[in-house]
């Protein structure tokens, strides 16, 4: 299965047919100036580049879309309807997308979009289904050989709001709607039910209603909109999970912290355009920390469907330790360091080493280092437009070995 979707990544990669529209971009290419940009794309030092910027930043309708919906979900293939409104400095735009992946699980996204020069706006809703979840038991000392699956379906519906001002500086948050529902897993491996009960997985036999509220504050020097060679940031989040039906005790709130550095070597080609500049990132080093902590009042608990991971990619398709599978080690509290070192041979590819270390237990206090887990390895990913669209890691030092094709996810 690995080994298909990496080689339908590719392909669809290479004849152009994925990827996020001009909604991804600040600044979407007029068809009409990119064409003139690349005319000489034979000898154009980004040619590749420069047409792949055009199949993926030109604003259109409708197109086809290869993608990831989440974790441990099979490749999905789909369409996405744009409508792009300029408005002077700002932009509008209304996403319709709906995927289905070769297991069976399926999503759909609605969103309208403000992208303003200091304020953006969202409001949104998604419902999805997945087939396949992995559940191994809570804590550092799960064991690979308690693996479970659930499957899961959500529905939710929220309106995300940032401010930026100044520059250094972004403030925002969400409110949220969400409707989980935690079912039998669709898989060869036994159902989470089969194996562990409410007091070993919190919130299994019943999921409430929830109202979410999260508020982010993100500092980043210098500005990276100036492409600068090195780039700090830092990124706080607080968020409040309420359960609205009162017979299910399953409130609770979370924090969370990122920091991050990154250092870019670049150069830029002689023959850029004003349009299209043609800039290569021959190499990037970028160091990550990342830290949550969730805790539930008195006679509460935190669903274990909504607890942080470690292992594979996260919920939100982040990377965390790459040499295990997906969501192998949760926990209310989790601390990841990693280490990354990209040279973009040449565009769109690219080679990773990386390093990945991370801990999770029952609270802070428990985040000890002699009870980490690590990995190490390399990689390729390959970029379509400005976005890594397939990762692909041979890792070491974890429990999984070989190839670990990974798509772009899409939600």
């Amino acid at each position: 299965m690995r080994r298909a979707t990496f080689v339908t990544v590719i392909v669809a990669a290479c004849v152009g047919v994925s990827v996020q529209a001009a909604a991804q971009s600040g600044n979407p290419l007029v068809w009409s100036d990119a064409r003139t940009a690349c005319g000489n794309a034979a000898t154009f030092d980004g040619g590749l580049d420069c047409a792949i910027r055009i199949v993926s930043e030109t604003p259109r309708e409708i197109h086809p879309t290869v993608e990831s919906i989440a974790p441990g979900t099979s490749t999905a293939l789909g369409a996405r309807y744009l409508l792009l409104a300029d408005r002077g400095t700002a932009q509008r735009y209304f996403r319709a997308t709906g995927l289905i992946s070769f297991d069976k699980s399926w999503a759909a996204r609605l969103s309208w979009q403000h992208v303003g020069e200091t304020r953006d706006f969202e409001a949104y809703g998604l419902v999805r289904k997945l087939q396949s979840q992995n559940f191994f038991g809570l804590g550092r000392s799960a064991s690979v050989s308690d693996r479970t699956v659930y499957g899961f379906r959500e529905t939710i519906a929220g309106v995300s709001a940032d401010q930026r001002a100044p520059w250094w500086l972004t403030i925002g948050g969400l409110a949220e709607w969400r409707d989980p529902v935690v079912q039998t897993g669709a898989s060869s491996a036994p159902s989470i039910g089969q194996r562990f009960t409410d007091v070993e997985a919190p919130g299994l036999t019943k999921q409430p209603m929830f109202a979410r509220l999260m508020g982010r504050v993100r500092v980043q020097y210098p500005d990276p909109e100036n492409a600068p060679a090195t780039v700090t940031a830092l990124e706080m989040r607080a968020e409040h999970m309420q359960a609205l039906e009162s017979d299910v005790m399953s409130t609770f709130h979370r924090i969370s912290i990122e920091a991050s550095h990154t250092q870019r070597w670049t150069r830029r080609s002689s023959t850029a355009s004003d349009v299209i500049p043609a800039h290569f990132n021959p190499i990037d080093l970028q160091l990550l920390g990342r830290t949550s902590h969730a805790w539930a009042p008195a006679g509460n608990v935190v669903p274990f469907y909504y607890q942080d991971t470690l292992g594979g990619t996260d919920a939100e398709g982040r990377d965390t330790l790459r040499g295990y599978d997906d969501f192998r080690f949760r926990g209310p509290t989790v601390l990841l360091l990693q280490g990354d070192l990209t040279i973009l041979v040449r565009s769109p590819i690219g080679v990773v080493v990386f390093v990945d270390a991370g801990a999770v237990a029952s609270d802070f206090s428990g985040l000890r280092w002699d009870g980490r887990k690590t990995d190490y390895g390399v990689g390729l990913t390959a970029s379509l437009g400005n976005q890594v669209k397939l990762r692909a890691y041979w890792a070491f030092g974890g429990e999984v070995h070989g190839m670990l094709p990974r798509l772009r996810q899409s939600f």
